[in-house]
Parts: C-alpha cells; structure tokens; sequence
C-alpha cells in the first residue's frame, strides 16, 4: 500500500499576498490598480506590481514607474503565450524584493487558469499565496466581449472572487439589474461591487483571505 503523500502547508502569515486584476482594456482595471497603490503608501505598505502589456512600449508602466512603484514587465504579446512557465519564476524575483504586497495586472486576453497554475506552483507557495482573483468589468462592454471567445472576460468572471462592476455611471439601473444577474449566472460565488472609477473599500479587497 502506498504511503499517503505529504501535505504542503504553509503559515500565510509568512508569504505575501497576491492579487490577480483582470479586464479588458477601457474597463477600469489599471484605475483600480493605482487607486490601491495609493492606498498601500498611505497605509505604510509596499506594494510591487507585475504588468503585462502589449506592444513595445508600456504607457501605463512608464506611468507607474515614474511615481516609484516596483514594476516588472512582461511584454511582446498576449499574457497566455508570453507567461508560460515564467511567472513562476517573476514571482520569485519580486517576492525576493520582499513587498507586502503583489498585484498581477492581466490583459483582458489572459488565461485565468494558466495563470492561478503558474501562481501556485510548488516551487512559489512558501512565498506568496493568491489572495484573490478582481475581475473588473464595465457595462459598455461586457455584454459584446463576453461573447468572443477569445476574449478570456467569460472566464475570468466564473473565476473572479470579486467582480467591480465599474463605470456605474453609464448604465441605467435596469442595464446594471442585468447585468449583475448575468454575473451571478456565471459565477454565483463572486462579490460584486458597482463602482464609478473603480472608487470603493480597497482594505477590504485586500483583506479576503
């Protein structure tokens, strides 16, 4: 009889807590991200960013550089294909930096489960745990993107623990009623938070276990 395999366990105390943004470009997910850079500085906290952009040059990461934050970069296409087996390993050179916290910015063409793989691999669980997976979402949109499949937006809202429902300010209640049906169709766990430029309680996004 084979002996039962041994459990990993590791105290969360001592690693860093990872938070995964997701969104296609335009809903409000890199306002979310500074917004909570923001609030880490005001609360003595050092955040480190990993962003993945297109094209070869980062308009969002030379803004963020140039205000100090520790930003590694992951350019020359699509998350899904350029992260690979390499976020393992990114994960480890800014864990090495020793933040407090680590945000994840995904495109809104990124693979989710690719990406909580690479995140949870064994070789990166004593440093850093995914504390939550923040889908932002606007209602312009959201209803033609989810649709292409290629889009990943489908996806990362069945896996989201938190869904902003961002630009509140251009929909009607009824638009939003429905849309909030819609995402709970898809993923019935999700929170679910209506927000106008992605202001709302960040100690309590990053505060979930």
């Amino acid at each position: 009889m084979d002996e039962p395999k041994e459990r990993l366990v590791f105290a969360d105390a001592e690693r860093i807590p990872v938070h995964l943004i997701s969104g296609f470009l335009g809903s409000g997910k890199t306002t979310l991200l500074q917004r909570l850079l923001d609030y880490c500085l005001v609360q003595g906290l050092k955040p480190a960013v990993m962003m993945n952009e297109y094209g070869e040059v980062s308009i969002d990461g030379e803004l963020l550089r140039g205000q100090g934050y520790s930003i590694r970069e992951m350019t020359n296409g699509c998350i899904c294909c350029t992260i690979g087996g390499t976020l393992g390993l990114a994960l480890q050179d800014v864990a090495a930096l020793k933040p407090d916290v680590i945000f994840i910015e995904a495109t809104g063409l990124a693979d989710p489960v690719e990406l909580i793989d690479q995140a949870t691999k064994e070789e990166v669980l004593p440093l850093v745990r995914l504390a939550s997976l923040i889908a932002v979402l606007d209602p312009v949109n959201f209803n033609r993107l989810a649709e292409e499949i290629h889009s990943g937006i489908r996806q990362q809202t069945v896996l989201a623990d938190v869904v902003l429902l961002n630009k509140r300010d251009l929909a009607d209640e009824h638009t939003l009623a429905r849309l909030e049906e819609r995402i709970r169709q898809l993923n019935p766990r999700a929170e679910i938070i209506r927000t106008e430029r992605a202001e709302t309680d960040y100690a309590r996004l990053l505060n979930r276990a």
